[in-house]
C-alpha cells in the first residue's frame, strides 16, 4: 500500500480497492497513516491494483493524447491561427 500525502483525490478507485491511504498534510496524520501501511505489508494484507494502473503502454497513449489536443489548446488558449 501507499500513502497520498494530500487531502483528497481525484482518483478514488485507488481507495476503493485499498492500495492507497490518504495521509493529510500534517505531520501526525501522515505519520499515522505510514503506520497503517507498514503495518498491513507487514501482515501482508491483500489489496488489489486499481486497472488504470496496470494499463500497458501509458507513453504511448499520452503522447498520442497530448498530440490530439495541442492544435486545439493552441488556438483556444494561446489564440494561435
Amino acid at each position: 500500500p501507499a500513502v497520498l500525502i494530500r487531502t483528497s483525490t481525484e482518483r478514488p478507485e485507488v481507495l476503493d480497492k485499498g492500495s492507497v491511504i490518504i495521509g493529510g498534510i500534517k505531520s501526525e496524520d501522515v505519520e499515522q497513516a505510514v503506520e497503517l501501511a507498514t503495518s498491513m505489508y507487514e501482515n501482508r494484507e491483500p489489496y488489489v491494483e486499481a486497472e488504470d494502473y496496470a494499463d500497458e503502454n501509458v507513453s504511448v497513449k499520452v503522447i498520442k493524447l497530448i498530440q490530439s489536443y495541442t492544435k486545439i489548446v493552441n488556438e483556444t488558449v494561446w489564440l494561435k491561427r
